[in-house]
């Protein structure tokens, strides 16, 4: 019987820009089942709002307007984890002697800046410590997370970016960042 070897699959990631500034951009995760889940439950829970803003119309109580407040937020946050999962990305480029993390969600994007100068310790992480982590990266801009496979020093924080990779795709983007950055700032 012959043994069928195993394809290899590409980086999900994909590099923009020239050699001095580029821009990587890794799209969300998807996490299927969550997915589903959350579609099903969004349906629900909008006509569960829906009839509390008749009752509320009807006869206005404090506790249902109360309720209405925390509906939306789980209303947008269910709605937002959907959308990060099929259209949002992670951002991550070189540009002014900057490091540019952020992400990007139907034209809105929130980045941060970190000088190059003060970037230490550029590091892939052993993201093994998560076997069962199945919705890493899928959670959404709102999610704040201290995950992520690419992590750098920056004063007394460790910045982590790359969520919705592989520690193979994170050494790539170390790689392809490495002569980008200040000799020293990436440990081999």
């Amino acid at each position: 019987m012959a043994i069928k070897e195993a394809p290899l699959r590409p980086a999900r990631f994909t590099i923009e820009g020239g050699v001095r500034q580029p821009e990587i951009r890794i799209p969300a995760r998807k996490f299927w089942f969550g997915l589903v889940f959350l579609c099903f439950w969004l349906t629900g829970w909008t006509f569960a709002g829906i009839a509390a803003v008749s009752a509320l119309s009807a006869a206005p109580e404090p506790f249902m307007a109360i309720w209405l407040v925390f509906w939306a937020v789980g209303w947008v946050f269910a709605a937002s984890t959907i959308l990060w999962q099929f259209t949002g990305s992670e951002v991550i480029r070189v540009e002014f002697g900057q490091l540019v993390h952020g992400w990007r969600l139907l034209g809105f994007s929130r980045e941060r800046a970190y000088p190059l100068s003060q970037v230490r310790h550029m590091r892939v992480n052993d993201t093994t410590a998560f076997p069962f982590n199945f919705t890493r990266g899928s959670g959404g801009p709102f999610m704040v997370r201290r995950v992520g496979c690419i992590s750098f020093d920056y004063g007394a924080s460790t910045i982590r970016m790359g969520q919705s990779i592989d520690d193979a795709e994170g050494r790539m983007i170390v790689e392809r960042l490495a002569p980008l950055l200040p000799e020293g700032a990436v440990d081999r």
